[in-house]
């Protein structure tokens, strides 16, 4: 039921240039979704990023999505995605990490990201997996307590940091 989101996003800009008068720029980020195993339509085989299978076709994906909103005026976002740890909060936890949060699997998740934006007008990365993978344990753990997702009353807090650093992007 996603497969028609490159139609769907252009319609979307609309409306919000409508209500809001103009949209500038897209934020984009992805997490264990994309690094999670896959079988993409016609291969019987389970994919991992790291596999060049579906290196490429995240990459074509990223790239698509990325010329889609360039096309509608906007200047593209892409947030790299930090170290996960799936099921942190488990009771108990994971005896053994998940493989999407596989810190190889994060790594080219990244690196793709950094290939999409690469001499791409209009496309820009802005760290975030650097600035998470450099907090102390005890304050990603507070930021994301299950290891994946931002608290929504600490999101507060990485927008402060966030903030500065998408605009200066933007502004580059």
């Amino acid at each position: 039921h996603c497969g028609d989101w490159a139609e769907v996003i252009p319609a979307e800009i609309a409306a919000i240039r409508d209500r809001y008068g103009r949209a500038d720029l897209a934020i984009l980020q992805t997490s264990q979704w994309d690094t999670s195993d896959r079988r993409l339509p016609g291969d019987d085989a389970r994919r991992a990023p790291g596999d060049p299978v579906l290196d490429e076709h995240l990459e074509s994906e990223f790239t698509e999505l990325s010329d889609v909103l360039v096309d509608q005026g906007l200047v593209v976002v892409w947030l790299t995605t930090p170290d996960l740890d799936i099921g942190r909060s488990a009771t108990p936890p994971p005896a053994t990490r998940p493989p999407e949060g596989d810190p190889a699997r994060v790594d080219r998740l990244n690196e793709i990201i950094e290939s999409v934006a690469a001499g791409r007008p209009r496309v820009v990365v802005v760290d975030l997996a650097a600035y998470v993978n450099s907090l102390p344990e005890d304050q990603d753990h507070r930021l994301r307590p299950d290891g994946v997702h931002f608290e929504t009353d600490t999101a507060e807090e990485v927008a402060q940091w966030l903030g500065p650093r998408i605009i200066a992007a933007v502004d580059a």
